[in-house]
């Protein structure tokens, strides 16, 4: 299974240019099968923050795994393979026996 982060949206203070929150979507995929959710968390006033113009989705994307610890993520991943186990189980095939 493959896993896909993605920032959908920043918030940010207009006068500093900080991030202080985020929309996020994680996607996870296996073969045609496709799931994703999409959660939004804030972040803690930095002292030194990085100019908006030089923030990288990766390093928000690390920002969000740091913040919510290796727990929630996996319940992230867990949660999606949940989901794709359901699709691969409600998955009808059509043919007749003798055809194969």
């Amino acid at each position: 299974m493959n896993y896909t982060w993605e920032v959908l949206r920043c918030r940010r203070v207009a006068s500093t240019g900080m991030i202080y929150a985020v929309t996020f979507k994680l996607y996870g995929r296996k073969g045609n099968l496709k799931t994703s959710l999409q959660d939004y968390i804030k972040f803690k006033k930095s002292d030194n923050p990085i100019p908006f113009e030089n923030v990288t989705e990766d390093d928000i994307i690390t920002w969000i795994k740091n913040k919510i610890g290796s727990t929630k993520e996996q319940k992230y991943y867990d949660t999606l393979k949940q989901e794709i186990e359901r699709q691969e189980a409600a998955l009808v095939t059509v043919g007749n026996p003798w055809d194969s």
